[in-house]
């Protein structure tokens, strides 16, 4: 039956007092659907628009160049313009890695990973 698995909720307690772990679950069930969907089109290719593309190019010669702020703010542009394209969140991972934040890191790399299947 569907009703076994609403047994084990009560273990879950320590999960509830940290915001984040809720939160990136959250998106993962969000984004998991999404990919779903995505995943049924079968399409490989990138869901970044030509426009899009040399932006793309550019952030990552910042970033490679250590101009982090520049490049993420490009990254932050094109996923308001493309929120489907998978490498502004991949560059963004590896700018907060770099940046030794790895729990944003984490995160972006985890919408990457969702982003491209």
């Amino acid at each position: 039956g569907e009703n076994e698995e609403e047994e084990e909720e009560e273990e879950d307690d320590e999960i509830s007092e940290q915001p984040t772990a809720g939160d990136v679950f959250a998106l993962e069930m969000v984004l998991n659907r999404e990919t779903k969907k995505m995943m049924k089109e079968k399409r490989p290719r990138s869901k970044l628009p030509r426009a899009l593309r040399g932006l793309m190019g550019e952030a990552n010669i910042r970033f490679a160049r250590g101009e982090h702020e520049e490049a993420i703010l490009m990254c932050m542009e094109i996923i308001r313009q493309a929120p489907l394209a998978y490498e502004p969140f991949s560059t963004l991972a590896m700018i907060y890695e770099d940046q030794g934040d790895m729990e944003k890191s984490l995160q972006f790399e985890l919408i990457a990973a969702h982003l491209n299947p």
